[in-house]
């Protein structure tokens, strides 16, 4: 090799290692910030967690090429989630904790100026419009109650080799920082801001458990006008000495009590899919028919649940709303509501229910209807079944556990549900529906048997009413309120 080659082999040398220096100082495993930045916090005037009064989380779905926004804002003295007509957020505790993580973000070294490494950082940007779909954070805005920004940042990958540090970047800034906050993570799931557990039940006050599977004829609703109830297996649960029975129970016949078990389980962790603010003109709709004088049906029957502290729920099942993939993520429109049942609570001497327990039970169903009253409730396709057992089903045959003999009512239930509702409700021209069609007797021929009474005004209820016991057929087992289950 001649000089000049040795020259030229030094100088490619050398250029390679400058280029190497040179990325390794823009995208390296550490260098420190500048003085004047290294640990100065990003949002220095934001100190204080209680200014946030709401927090808005973009995130980006790659499926769909498009950023996601999760808001959760004060208003009116709750935290609500605007996305979800306002319903109200458990948003207190979890905002504290995401406000005061990015209070704390600091800057711990930098680790590159150049937009190119946004992909390998994760921070790209969620809500630009242009730009790479790979590499794109969740971008975090934080204002207090006159809209101002306290801060509002865009949360990457976390750094390799360590559980505290993420990559962050300023929107509109090229430069990104290691930080620590690698426990910044707020959620953009709706189910992760609310009360998930629906009824807020005692499980262990429960004493009786009606399941009625009774159904409406909505063939002929249409074609007519004419509620017909169809009688279905009705199921009455309660405790004998401490003991889950049928009040049907023959004396050959064991209840299995795990199955009973599985039932009151379902109810203690009955969760909220999802809601829909309540409507009078969307009961039908969701597979609820309300009537002139026999309170509202539903066209999957109902469960009511007695508390020893005199309080009765009542979960009616309404319509299917079918999602994506098989039968498991089928699931089904819910109303409630709460009501006193006097029998169950204890007696003053003249034989009538104590002022004090009439007066706790009528706060805490006043209390539950103001939380159910103004939704529509979705429930998943697997705790609408397990609420719903055969009557087969809860016998134990001596087999051990027995295999599942579950109601499975999903879409194909064997009614003609017309059009499924989807997320959305469709339009209902509400001024007919809402006066109530007439109710024909069980067993009444297609086309009549319903007396035809005058219209009622239209209602304008705010909570379903509850409804009256439907007529059932000659084989239903004893209503809750002659207790067939009383002390023995």
């Amino acid at each position: 090799m001649n000089e000049a080659q040795k020259t030229g082999a030094y100088a490619g040398v050398a250029l390679l290692l400058l280029a190497l220096t040179v990325t390794t100082r823009a995208w390296g495993p550490s260098f420190d910030a500048p003085p004047e930045e290294q640990g100065k916090p990003f949002f220095p005037q934001f100190t204080d967690f209680t200014q946030a009064t709401s927090l808005e989380v973009w995130d980006f779905d790659a499926s769909e090429g498009a950023a996601i926004p999760f808001k959760v804002e004060l208003k009116d003295g709750m935290w609500r989630i605007p996305s979800k007509d306002n319903y109200p957020a458990d948003g207190k505790e979890r905002l504290a904790k995401t406000a005061t993580a990015v209070m704390g973000l600091a800057r711990e070294s930098l680790r590159s100026a150049r937009e190119e490494d946004h992909i390998a950082a994760g921070v790209v940007d969620p809500t630009a419009e242009s730009g790479p779909l790979q590499g794109r954070g969740r971008r975090v805005t934080l204002r207090d109650g006159g809209g101002k920004v306290l801060a509002d940042v865009i949360l990457g990958k976390t750094v390799e080799g360590s559980e505290h540090l993420r990559y962050v970047r300023l929107p509109g800034e090229k430069r990104v920082y290691a930080a620590r906050g690698a426990d910044v993570d707020p959620s953009t799931k709706f189910e992760d801001w609310i009360e998930r557990d629906l009824l807020l039940l005692d499980v262990a006050a429960i004493s009786t458990i009606t399941i009625d599977k009774y159904s409406v004829d909505e063939q002929l609703l249409r074609s007519q006008g004419v509620i017909r109830i169809e009688p279905g297996e009705k199921l009455v649960l309660g405790k004998r000495d401490g003991t889950w029975a049928l009040a049907d129970q023959k004396p050959e016949e064991k209840l299995a009590q795990h199955k009973v078990n599985d039932v009151t389980g379902a109810l203690d962790g009955l969760e909220i899919v999802d809601v829909a603010p309540f409507a009078p003109e969307r009961l039908q709709a969701a597979g609820f028919f309300p009537t002139r004088d026999q309170g509202v049906f539903s066209n999957e029957g109902e469960l009511v649940v007695d508390t020893t502290d005199g309080i009765r729920y009542t979960i009616r099942f309404g319509e299917v709303l079918p999602g994506d993939g098989d039968d498991a993520t089928l699931r089904r429109w819910v109303v409630i509501d709460a009501d006193v049942n006097e029998d169950a609570l204890p007696r003053a001497p003249d034989g009538q229910p104590t002022v004090e327990a009439m007066k706790r039970a009528a706060e805490r169903a006043t209390e539950l209807n103001e939380r159910f009253g103004h939704w529509f409730y979705v429930i998943s396709a697997k705790s609408y079944d397990t609420l719903r057992p055969a009557r087969e089903a809860l016998l134990d045959t001596g087999l051990g556990h027995d295999d599942d003999h579950d109601d499975h009512h999903h879409d194909d239930d064997g009614h003609d549900h017309g059009p499924p509702p989807g997320n959305a409700f469709p339009p209902v021209d509400p001024p007919d529906e809402m006066q109530g069609p007439p109710v024909a007797p069980p067993g009444a021929p297609p086309g009549g048997g319903a007396q035809q009474t005058p219209p009622a005004p239209p209602a304008e209820p705010q909570t379903p009413p509850a409804p009256q016991d439907p007529p059932m057929g000659d084989d239903e087992a004893p209503p809750p309120d002659e207790d067939p289950f009383g002390d023995e």
